[in-house]
């Protein structure tokens, strides 16, 4: 259920009935009003500011769930229209409103000349003080107007939105960081060996057992083996707790769930991102009912876990049993939807989205936080030239193995549209054959050479351009960024850009002094 279809239903139970506003006019708009979000507000002054005001504001909150604080103010149309607040957070302080409104199934937010979408470019969204008068932003087809409280941290003085906590830490580390040259750790070593490399910020992985516990792991098939260092068993197919907590995850202990709630409660200003990985149904419930129970229900503890969803299946599913206060939607290599799952996630009250570091550009950042979402890329690897060039072209926060805070003030080369060596080959293996490297200024006048090679049985049909990244192979594609190889086993749409003789290399973005490969594209030869 999303964040409005939650109010529309807490506002029928308590608020409607009490005036006479029915759910009716709710629906068709008849009596505008606006909806105010806390949006990571920790309380409501509801006697002392909005109840004095006619506004019902109420913490919205069924059985054990995180509190969502918000309020509504039935308006009239035109001028007179006072923007009031009535929400606390006890680590910030209060900025003003951001205004948005939804049209034909899409978010608009409103700037200095008007109603904005999302995708709009250089969206500087209009900040709207308590007391000021907003009459003159309902018009005849503006039945709501979400107000959403902005925040600015007592101590930093930086802005922040819902998911501050997490979001405050520029490095998060991948699976508790890696250790002694191993990765996909989750073990309480490499969380001491992060927590001495400045990390405060942790992602964990969770398997489940056939006895229904869960395990930190990144989980025990034949492939996750291969990266936690464990041989592989057919017993491993129905896995139960004592046989995985005697597992040796690189050579060290793993813990359970109630340990690890230990831990985060002996940690307190620690934050902590988990992985559920892609599942759903029945499976993905007991895992979240487990989780619950592993963490005795405690909303303080729980409060400070950042819950990542796959898609929008798994939210509702999870939502069902417990609403998180941190959500973070995994976009992956879905960039072309991004719109609808930046929707999705304002309907949702989702503070985050997560998306590889090969897709961070600035246009795509800038849509993420027109949104008011973070940005989390994953996962730079031990590359600390890359990952400062992310957070400065404002990714909120990395995940990653190896790059620590030292290893970003030591960052030197730098990334753009950098001048870069180019060398030609005939095949993606036979680097031993290829031509002299070449130099490209990169300024787009440099073009693409003519074919020189040959391969029996095939006929050449233009250049694929490759660069390595982070120990990473990328391929610049259709769509003008670069994809990993698994991007062409998913099928998503998207094809390695085709180079012919002739044409103007584009603009790229790429590390000082990196070399590039163009690869010989050939298709088979029928005739011969």
């Amino acid at each position: 259920m999303g964040l409005l279809s939650k109010i529309k239903k807490h506002i029928k139970r308590r608020l409607l009935q009490e005036d006479g506003f029915s759910i009716d006019e709710w629906k068709q708009g008849h009596k505008p009003f606006i909806l105010y979000l806390g949006n990571g507000a920790d309380g409501i002054c509801y006697n002392e500011v909005f109840k004095q005001r006619h506004t019902k504001g109420r913490e919205l909150s069924y059985g054990r769930r995180s509190s969502i604080y918000m309020a509504l103010q039935k308006v009239g149309k035109g001028s007179g229209i006072n923007v009031v607040n009535g929400f606390m957070n006890s680590q910030a302080e209060f900025m003003g409103f951001l205004a948005r409104k939804k049209e034909n199934g899409r978010w608009l937010w409103y700037e200095g000349q008007g109603w904005q979408p999302l995708s709009g470019d250089n969206v500087t969204r209009r900040l709207f003080l308590d007391g000021e008068d907003i009459g003159g932003l309902f018009g005849e087809d503006t039945p709501f107007i979400v107000l959403e409280a902005q925040w600015r941290h007592a101590v930093t003085k930086k802005t922040i939105r819902n998911g501050y906590p997490m979001y405050s830490n520029a490095l998060m580390a991948h699976a508790f960081g890696a250790l002694d040259g191993h990765t996909y750790c989750n073990t309480l070593a490499a969380y001491d060996n992060a927590l001495k490399n400045g990390y405060r910020y942790f992602e964990v992985d969770f398997s489940y057992t056939e006895d229904m516990r869960l395990i930190l792991c990144h989980g025990w098939e034949e492939k996750s083996c291969k990266s936690i260092g464990v041989e592989y068993s057919e017993e491993f197919r129905h896995m139960t707790y004592d046989q995985a907590i005697r597992l040796k995850v690189h050579g060290h202990s793993v813990m359970d769930a109630r340990q690890f709630y230990r831990l985060v409660k002996e940690r307190p200003h620690d934050v902590y991102q988990v992985d559920l990985h892609e599942i759903h149904g029945k499976t993905l419930q007991q895992r979240i009912n487990s989780l619950l129970e592993d963490f005795s229900y405690d909303a303080g503890a729980l409060d400070r876990l950042l819950i990542q969803v796959m898609n929008r299946r798994m939210y509702k599913q999870i939502d069902a049993i417990y609403h998180f206060k941190h959500y973070q939607y995994l976009v992956g290599d879905k960039v072309h939807k991004l719109d609808d799952i930046l929707d999705f996630c304002l309907d949702h009250d989702i503070c985050a989205v997560a998306m590889r570091a090969n897709f961070a550009v600035p246009e795509i950042i800038q849509r993420i936080h027109n949104a008011g979402l973070y940005v989390m890329c994953y996962t730079i690897k031990k590359d600390a030239d890359f990952a400062k060039y992310l957070l400065d072209m404002g990714v909120d926060t990395l995940c990653t193995d190896y790059v620590t805070e030292a290893a970003l003030k030591n960052a030197g080369a730098s990334f753009g549209m950098k001048p870069f060596s180019i060398v030609y080959l005939p095949t993606e293996r036979n680097t031993e054959e290829g031509d002299d490297i070449l130099y490209c200024q990169n300024d787009g006048t440099d073009l693409v050479r003519g074919n020189f090679f040959a391969k029996e049985g095939a006929v050449f049909v233009g250049w694929h351009l490759k660069l390595v990244l982070d120990e990473t192979k990328y391929w610049y594609c259709t769509d003008g960024l670069y994809h990993g190889n698994i991007d062409f086993v998913r099928k998503t749409g998207t094809e390695k850009y085709l180079f012919q003789e002739g044409e103007a290399l584009p603009g790229l973005v790429v590390k000082e002094g990196m070399t590039v490969s163009m690869i010989a594209a050939w298709e088979e030869n029928e005739i011969l």
